[in-house]
């Protein structure tokens, strides 16, 4: 292929018109991942996720735009709760750390949110279209004909979000059954999750959960970075 056309290509504006702006996860939050003892087909889970998005489009355009919306709506959260952090560094932590302390499940009924705290609504609401995206993505997998949360994943994931201080959990990736995540909201919950993995097995007693060497970063950086000169 000549050089021009590559070029072309590649600076065609219509054709790349994605946009990329950096994602940081609000102060205090860390990502943990979980490699599950299983495995799951990538490629033939969303060729069977297409077809069925093809073949059904009024059963599945409304899902789909469902997933879509919200995680537009764990975007913009996201975002606020950062802004919230930088803007009001002692409210935030407080009411963060306080709601950590606790299953998500009762922080509607504490103190934060029965008084209005905003931070409390926020993490409310971003609590909320977590388990949203996990249903949908469930249903979705399930009118595909793909496992995409299968049953002994979302025991794992709800059994997860149980532990105090653990915003959500779910199926990274395309689905199945090879991996789980969680959003801890302060220190010391990342031991309690990766002790809890360590420790599950399925219905079957076949389950296994190693948790991996992986963190969130924090520190601004995004993508693949150069941070010494390289000579070709």
């Amino acid at each position: 292929v000549p050089s021009s056309i590559i070029y072309e290509t590649v600076n065609d504006t219509e054709t790349w018109c994605q946009q990329t702006s950096p994602f940081t996860l609000p102060p205090g939050l860390d990502i943990v991942m979980g490699d599950v003892c299983g495995g799951s087909s990538t490629t033939s889970m969303a060729k069977k996720v297409m077809k069925w998005l093809k073949d059904k489009k009024a059963e599945a355009t409304p899902i789909w735009n469902d997933i879509s919306a919200t995680n537009t709506m764990i975007h913009l959260t996201v975002q606020q709760l950062g802004l919230f952090a930088q803007s009001h560094p002692e409210a935030y932590k407080a009411a963060t750390t306080a709601l950590a302390d606790s299953n998500t499940s009762t922080w509607e009924s504490s103190k934060l949110a029965l008084q209005g705290n905003l931070v409390a609504k926020l993490w409310i609401s971003l609590r909320d279209a977590f388990r949203k995206s996990r249903r949908s993505l469930k249903m979705m997998g399930e009118r595909a004909g793909v496992g995409i949360e299968p049953d002994e994943q979302t025991a794992l994931a709800n059994a997860t979000e149980e532990i105090p201080g653990v915003l959500c959990s779910g199926v990274p990736g395309a689905g199945g059954v090879d991996a789980i995540f969680a959003i801890t909201m302060k220190d010391g919950v990342r031991d309690a999750v990766e002790r809890m993995w360590s420790g599950w097995s399925g219905a079957d007693g076949s389950s296994t959960v190693c948790p991996l060497l992986l963190t969130s970063d924090n520190a601004g950086r995004r993508g693949v970075e150069r941070d010494f000169d390289l000579k070709w």
